[in-house]
């Protein structure tokens, strides 16, 4: 028998003994018990093998352990779904679908029914063909509990997030007279401003976003939001020649109700650069776009602009943006339409071109230690991670934690985010940001791979995670002494002393300032000792002189202070130095 043969029948010998084990649980264990964590487990190294083989034996189909294996699997996470196993239906973080009278969550684009509704490029050709009738917001026990009234042509795709928080599970279903209700319900904790967004895409691809300020307190009731249009010409797809430039133009007319014009159209490019082959999530403005005018009327706004198809080939899509701002106190903070224009060279097929394959690079990361895109979650939370994919058939994704010594582990706990094109695929986990979290400096590393099968192709991106410990100055620890001035024995030497925490340090300033002049002002420290990573002791020391001394003993002047803005709290981080009377 040959290695091959053997190594073929090893494996194939390992699936049977996993398939007989799973099946014995479950018949020991009975329908009600919890085999779900191990059950994730298992389907998730399966798919990970799977993916794997196809690509070592280049031939695909032909497995039928494993397609007997799913077909088990199957069984058992509809058992699972229908509640014939033990698991908490519709948990916080799990996107999809909840069901607002079953309490099961359903998966992205399933009714209760079990119907199945198209997500992907299902929506209307007319950005008027969707109305936004009723918004409610009702306090419940668990936060604030939304409820939207809406209507639409054809089927789109919806989405709610809020900042650092894991995608919320909503509910989406059809009433009378065509009038459609979606259900989600916020926590009291997530971020103040929340989005909802429904994706629409067919003839013309159109996003519509509400930013709902989560904040507002007691119940409130909006209708009839006025939606702002925009209509881009020439309408998507649209394909270029080499050497040519594409032009358009995007019109927005003024509410007919109310008379108000958008301040502005935006107009963005997400896409591969074809020379480099790489994908930018917004493409420099200056390199790709070239607004020719935009002007502004009492009958709306008017934007012309090339799009430098000649100098700089692209695939991807062009973005059309305008906004109705509204009351900062109002419910509805914000109302945001986009129409998205497909772009490609002439010749490509697809959106990407043929067998291409990338974990995206978010735009305006800053780079850890090792040269990663660093995220940071404060410690004591649980931040989402995600990472991104587009391709021409991405098949599966999957994350690793990597530790200092190089090894690494799966991490089981990966949920899949529901997307609306078929060109893109993500993946999110959660995060527990500890003290002792990572390596010395707080850091933890995970790789997130994105596979494609078909192709044979993989790609794989290395991601770093900052344990943040929050900023703060420790004014017990903090002070000022008071010494002659060895060369002057008419001035004295005034030493601060700020004592910080954080991870990063913060970067420490030192003010003092009085009526007659700024003695100091936001100067750095002269030395700054570092107790631990975390921990440090900045110094300043100046001298006073005997006209100073005075100016220093004056009850209506400022005492020096040190200081540092905290990005976190948006706002600076001061502490007052109590300031003795110098005889």
């Amino acid at each position: 028998m040959t290695l091959q043969k053997r190594s073929w029948f090893v494996f194939l010998a390992f699936l049977a003994l996993l398939l007989a084990t799973i099946e014995t649980e479950a018949a020991q264990r009975g329908p009600n018990s919890n085999i779900c964590q191990r059950l994730d487990r298992i389907e998730d190294k399966i798919e990970e093998m799977d993916s794997k083989l196809d690509m070592l034996t280049l031939r695909q189909g032909e497995h039928a352990a494993l397609t007997r294996m799913d077909r088990k699997l199957d069984l058992l996470l509809r058992e699972r779904q229908t509640g014939n196993l033990d698991r908490t239906s519709g948990q916080p973080g799990q996107p999809g679908q909840e069901s607002e009278h079953s309490g099961q969550t359903n998966q992205p684009g399933q009714t209760e029914q079990g119907e199945q509704e198209t997500l992907p490029y299902a929506g209307t050709a007319d950005i008027n063909g969707i109305q936004i009738l009723k918004i409610e917001k009702t306090p419940v026990s668990q936060g604030n509990r939304y409820v939207i009234n809406f209507k639409k042509d054809g089927h789109c795709f919806f989405e709610v997030f809020s900042v650092n928080k894991p995608p919320i599970v909503l509910s989406v279903e059809e009433g009378p007279d065509g009038e459609w209700t979606s259900t989600f319900t916020v926590e009291s904790d997530q971020d103040d401003h929340v989005w909802f967004m429904m994706t629409c895409r067919d003839e013309k691809d159109i996003i519509v976003s509400l930013r709902l300020k989560n904040s507002i307190p007691g119940p409130v009731t909006v209708e009839n939001l006025y939606l702002p249009t925009i209509d881009g010409s020439p309408p998507g797809p649209v394909t270029f020649e080499p050497g040519e430039d594409l032009n358009f133009t995007a019109t927005s007319p003024a509410d007919p109700t109310t008379g108000q014009v958008v301040e502005f159209i935006r107009a963005r490019f997400s896409g591969i650069d074809l020379e480099t082959g790489k994908f930018h999530m917004h493409m420099s403005t200056e390199e790709i776009i070239r607004e020719l005018s935009e002007v502004v009327t009492l009958q709306g706004a008017t934007k012309s602009l090339t799009l430098l198809t000649s100098t700089k080939p692209v695939s991807g899509r062009l973005s059309l943006e305008v906004e109705s701002p509204l009351d900062d106190n109002a419910l509805v903070r914000e109302i945001t339409v986009t129409e998205e224009i497909p772009i490609k060279p002439a010749g490509q097929v697809g959106e990407v071109p043929p067998q291409y394959l990338t974990i995206v690079e978010m735009p305006h990361r800053e780079k850890s230690k090792n040269g990663n895109e660093l995220e940071t979650c404060s410690v004591g939370q649980e931040c989402p991670i995600y990472c991104l994919a587009i391709g021409d058939r991405i098949t599966s994704m999957f994350v690793y934690k990597v530790f200092p010594n190089g090894t690494q582990e799966p991490v089981y706990s990966r949920h899949e985010l529901p997307s609306s094109l078929p060109t893109t695929k993500g993946i999110y986990w959660m995060f527990h940001a500890e003290e002792d979290s990572g390596d010395t400096d707080g850091i933890t590393t995970f790789r997130c791979l994105a596979y494609d099968t078909f192709h044979f192709e993989y790609t794989a991106k290395l991601m770093d995670v900052l344990a943040r410990i929050d900023p703060s100055i420790d004014s017990e620890r903090s002070g000022l002494t008071v010494e002659d001035d060895p060369a002057d024995p008419s001035s004295k030497t005034i030493t601060l002393q700020c004592a910080v925490r954080g991870r990063p340090l913060p970067d420490v300033r030192f003010t003092w300032d009085v009526s007659s002049t700024a003695r100091m002002y936001q100067n750095p420290p002269d030395n700054v000792t570092s107790s631990s990573k975390s921990e440090a002791l900045a110094t300043k020391t100046f001298v006073l002189n005997a006209n100073e001394l005075a100016t220093w003993n004056d009850e209506d002047e400022e005492s020096p202070i040190c200081s540092f803005y905290s990005s976190t709290l948006g706002e600076y981080v001061m502490h007052h130095f109590e300031r003795p009377y110098i005889s």
